[in-house]
């Protein structure tokens, strides 16, 4: 099916505005269905537009309502109906992988299932927690609610399960409904819930920029945005979900048989739940956090460095260096750490720098340097020291090119 090409939808750069491309974007939502529906236009345009396209679905829909007359019997609580919810999941599951092809997601995520899990924490089902319709046209809760449906279930357990993917798959940004969960369903309300508490984990580790669908009764007041989506794409993701939803020209009804055209312009609004990384940057440490964890690393470098440097071996008359080519691996290590854990190859560059001009100072200053390079000295200990002096810099050299692969290869 043919998209526009990348860059070109309007919205997409207020919905990533800060954020280095290509960006990961984490969209969470509480049933198979509601990601075509609710987001379908805006994930298959970031995904034109060569970014990262996720989806966390919390339940597996066993209780919703099923269209087709030949699958009637899958819905439960009817008198046809054969099962508990199960096959009608698994069923809801298959239309799922079928949308998300055509959104062009790159990986979807199930809420209970690794590595939507918290550590060491056996699997676990999150079930459908079913719903009523009010007299307003807004969803309620179901008269009968099953302790294990997803709005039942203790709120920290789920949340841990959400902090862990997101620690896992380091979103840039995040999209979920706002706190009326869009028309009231409980299982909508709980995704809100639940993603803004892992977001509040994880708020110390990740920056993240977090957007919820805009809608008339939900309470966030931030920023509004339009993302202009392909509606063609939107309207053959619905069409998936052949269980849930009928698709005829540009409009789609569901179970209740009320028409509604596709509507490809989805609107956000931006809740910040932290402070956002300045453009192109993501990091931990921050600029100043940064800076000094690399000054202090380089001086500690330096100092531990110039006492192992002072260890040669012997093997006859050849002096062995072991202790300064320690001291270089040592150099690596702990600027390719600190580049790691910043983010920041430039924290690892001056790391290394910092540790190498120390060198040079100790080299050279006093009646009896530290650090001996002259050849006038015993050729163990200059060789030691030269060693060292420069091969310091070679360490510095080879963090950075350690960190930048790592950090590559985390973000793919």
């Amino acid at each position: 099916m043919q998209q526009e090409p990348a860059g070109e939808r309007p919205g997409l750069s207020d919905l990533l505005a800060g954020v280095e491309a290509p960006a990961t974007v984490l969209f969470v939502h509480a049933h198979p269905d509601d990601e075509s529906i609710a987001t379908g236009g805006t994930m298959a345009a970031l995904a034109a537009a060569g970014h990262r396209v996720l989806l966390l679905t919390c339940t597996r829909g066993e209780l919703g309502e099923v269209i087709p007359a030949d699958l009637r019997h899958l819905q439960v609580g009817l008198p046809e109906s054969v099962d508990d919810g199960t096959e009608l999941a698994r069923v809801r599951l298959t239309e799922l992988a079928s949308a998300t092809r055509v959104l062009g997601v790159h990986s979807g995520f199930l809420l209970g299932t690794a590595p939507a899990l918290a550590s060491g924490a056996p699997s676990r089902l999150y079930r459908d927690s079913g719903m009523s319709w009010g007299e307003d046209g807004r969803a309620r809760p179901a008269p009968q609610v099953s302790a294990d449906s997803f709005s039942q279930q203790p709120l920290e357990q789920s949340t841990a399960d959400a902090a862990a993917l997101l620690r896992v798959v380091r979103p840039d940004v995040v999209v979920t409904y706002d706190d009326d969960g869009g028309y009231g369903h409980p299982d909508h309300i709980r995704t809100h819930e639940v993603t803004l508490a892992a977001l509040a984990q994880v708020r110390e580790e990740l920056p993240i920029r977090l957007w919820v669908t805009a809608s008339d009764a939900g309470s966030s007041t931030g920023r509004l945005i339009e993302v202009a989506g392909d509606p063609q794409v939107k309207r053959a993701a619905i069409a998936a979900h052949g269980t849930q939803a009928v698709v005829e020209g540009g409009r789609f009804a569901l179970s209740n048989g009320i028409w509604r055209d596709v509507d490809a312009v989805e609107r956000f609004r931006s809740m910040d739940t932290t402070t956002p990384p300045a453009p192109g940057r993501r990091r931990r440490g921050g600029g100043i956090g940064a800076v000094l964890a690399a000054v202090v690393a380089g001086l500690l470098v330096c100092w531990l460095g110039t006492v192992l440097q002072g260890h040669v071996g012997y093997t006859g008359a050849t002096p062995l260096p072991w202790g300064a080519v320690l001291a270089i691996v040592l150099c690596a290590s702990a600027a390719t750490a600190v580049g790691v854990w910043t983010r920041s190859v430039w924290a690892a560059a001056l790391t290394g720098a910092v540790a190498f001009t120390a060198n040079w100072l100790l080299a050279g200053t006093g009646e009896v340097p530290l650090i001996v390079t002259q050849t006038a000295q015993p050729t163990g200990i200059a060789l030691a020291g030269l060693v060292w002096l420069y091969g310091a810099g070679v360490a510095t050299i080879a963090a950075v090119l350690f960190t930048a692969r790592g950090l590559r290869r985390s973000r793919t």
